[in-house]
């Protein structure tokens, strides 16, 4: 029954794009019609105008398939101890199917709803597995994977906001928050412009939850962040400070105290971001500069519930993490590229293992498996190629190279090991 939904599925995602090629043409006419006839709405009654019944709405379906081959490596070598070094290599062929509707009454409001296919439990990640019984693909626990309404007000859209489930809004290189995350609460934008420079507010509320997906509504992360980005024709510059403020950690004195248990303690997380964009264009090519540093101002000098022992002196103060991307071209249409490079860090405590990106986690000691632990690399590399190989068709591929050294976490004191892997990701991925 499911792959004859699933079959389903992927004959009228052909059929949608066969049909929107066709009509490509006329429905950019009626696009710019409706875009004059919103200019003459807002002429007529300001830019503060309310949405009355005789509004334009346009609904649209919007949706997804993707399909993705991973290949993972990890070598693990001791230093007093060779004879417990090992290697461990995985592949993984995955799949995402998301489907749902987009709404926009007027040029003011909007709203979205869309569909994803179970993942595997966890938030940072929306592709399911084949051939793994607790994350088999199917039919059952189909989740949101957004779902909000947007407003946007006055003059020059002065000010945005926005309930719901949504893409990450604020300024980023996606170095606390993983690309995949969709974070859930409100989120408040507030944009001046003063000639060729904006100046502005993003200020976000949203409620925690952990990498296998459970929200806790007791628990939230408060973010504001101001910008400044300069014009310069085809030139610009960003500069964005910002703080991520977790609440509601949970400490538990007994185990922070070293007590046998059963005992729970959170990392205190104050997350200071500084984020700085370059852009331009080498002909008719976007080049991209992004860099985003993370320093955490909170307490981790005591143990908490992802590190299982007490942290030794070395890891006390490891709170910096910084990401740097240089990105040329941007696939648009069909046959546009795009080549990204890139160098990141993570420091043990610089980062929630909950949201981060889950590669940046180094897996456990213990030969038994591929779990993550909380311990992120100390620095790794980038390199991702993006091509559009037909209208609403790109294929993508990823490598990541990452190491680092461990300094008596787990183990006992001297017994100093090093870590090192490389992930490789292919995805072919159709939109409509």
């Amino acid at each position: 029954m499911k792959n004859i939904v699933l079959s389903i599925i992927i004959i009228c995602l052909f059929a949608k794009l066969s049909y929107s090629q066709e009509t490509e043409d006329k429905d950019n006419k009626q696009t710019n019609e409706l875009k004059k006839e919103m200019r003459t709405i807002e002429k007529q009654k300001g830019p503060g105008a309310e949405i009355k019944p005789g509004m334009p709405v346009d609904v649209s379906i919007i949706g997804s398939i993707a399909y993705r081959f991973q290949y993972v490596t990890h070598d693990q070598k001791f230093e007093f101890t060779p004879e417990k070094d090992f290697t461990k290599e995985k592949e993984m062929q995955r799949l995402r199917v998301m489907l749902g509707a987009k709404i926009n009454i007027g040029p003011r409001i909007e709203g979205v709803i869309l569909l994803c296919t179970p993942g595997e439990k966890e938030n940072r990640k929306t592709f399911s597995v084949f051939g793994e019984d607790s994350y088999k693909f199917g039919l059952e626990g189909i989740g949101i994977a957004k779902g909000y309404i947007k407003a946007k007000l006055f003059k020059k859209n002065l000010l945005q906001l926005t309930f719901g489930k949504f893409k990450n809004p604020f300024l980023s290189a996606h170095l606390v928050m993983a690309g995949e995350v969709n974070p859930t609460g409100m989120f408040q934008k507030l944009n001046f412009t003063f000639g060729n420079i904006n100046l502005g507010l993003n200020m976000g509320e949203l409620i925690y939850s952990k990498s296998g997906g459970e929200i806790e509504y007791s628990k939230w992360i408060i973010v504001p962040q101001i910008y400044a980005k300069f014009n310069f024709g085809n030139t610009y510059f960003i500069v964005s400070p910002g703080v991520y403020t977790f609440l509601g950690r949970d400490h538990d004195t007994d185990y922070a105290a070293g007590g046998s248990g059963p005992g729970y303690y959170e990392t205190d997380f104050i997350l200071f971001s500084a984020y700085v964009e370059f852009g331009t264009k080498f002909g008719r090519f976007p080049f991209i500069i992004k860099a985003e540093l993370i320093y955490n101002l909170g307490d981790n000098g005591k143990p908490d519930s992802i590190h299982a022992s007490s942290p030794t002196e070395d890891l006390k103060g490891e709170n910096l993490a910084l990401k740097i991307m240089i990105c040329l071209g941007c696939p648009k249409k069909i046959y546009d590229w795009q080549i990204i490079l890139g160098f990141i860090m993570s420091q043990t405590y610089a980062l929630d293992p909950d949201l981060a990106m889950p590669f940046m986690m180094m897996w456990q000691t213990s030969e038994s498996g591929f779990k993550w632990n909380s311990s992120s690399l100390p620095w790794g590399l980038i390199a991702k190629a993006k091509f559009m190989i037909y209208h609403h068709t790109m294929i993508c591929v990823d490598f990541m190279y990452r190491k680092r050294e461990n300094k008596g976490w787990h183990l006992k004191k001297g017994n100093v090991f090093s870590q090192t892997g490389y992930v490789i990701k292919t995805t072919l991925e159709i939109k409509f």
